[in-house]
Order: C-alpha cells, then structure tokens, then sequence
C-alpha cells in the first residue's frame, strides 16, 4: 500500500495505548499528500477488530485541534453508542456511520464540510 511511512500502528495517545490511524491529508500525488491509504487502513483495522471478535471498543479522534478540551470530547458516539462489540457488527454498514461521526466529531459547531478521516 502507498508509501512506507508508518500511519497504522500500536502507540500511546493521551495516556491510552491501542491503534492509531493517521489521517489522510492533502492531493493525491502532491508534496503534501499524506495517507492516501487511510481508507483501505481504516477497513483493515475494522476487519481485524471482527475478526478478532473484539469487544469493550472505544474509538477516539487523535487530532492537534484545540477545541478537545479533554479526552472524552474526542470519543466517537455512533448511535448513541460509545463502546463497541465487533462480534456484532457488520463493517460494511458500520464504516458509513463511523465516517459520518468522525466527519461531524471533527468539525467546529455550525460549520458544514469537513474531512471525515
């Protein structure tokens, strides 16, 4: 996949260690692309999450942005839920919903648009 510059991997965020999935940026093909693989990264952690049949799941937004004054700002709410069993769910139907509420967790209040990775 894409350049070897590591953007999947286990690590500390916050005082918390799991897995961390560095955001895409910039024009594909340009000086300042970055993780043109985050979407085939992002399915490949889900599906490993299923496959594993993990459970007690907390996904967070990693992200420089000042308005995350702390840790649970930062907490993905999909559905009401906060804490995720991947033996029950389907990613096909997950990935849109988590994408959505990464989209909406990462724009600032009564702005539209924003970069749902």
């Amino acid at each position: 996949m894409g350049n070897n510059k590591k953007y999947l991997y286990n690590g500390s965020y916050e005082g918390m260690t799991g897995i961390i999935l560095e955001s895409r940026g910039g024009t594909k093909g340009t000086k300042n692309e970055r993780n043109s693989d985050y979407k085939s990264l992002l399915k490949l952690v889900l599906d490993t999450l299923v496959k594993g049949q993990q459970g007690n799941v907390k996904i967070f937004v990693a992200s420089n942005n000042k308005k995350y004054e702390k840790i649970e700002d930062r907490l993905i709410n999909i559905d009401g839920e906060f804490i995720f069993d991947f033996s029950n769910i389907d990613t096909a139907s997950f990935l849109p919903k988590l994408n959505k509420a990464i989209k909406k967790l990462g724009q600032d209040e009564g702005v539209e648009g924003g970069n749902s990775t």
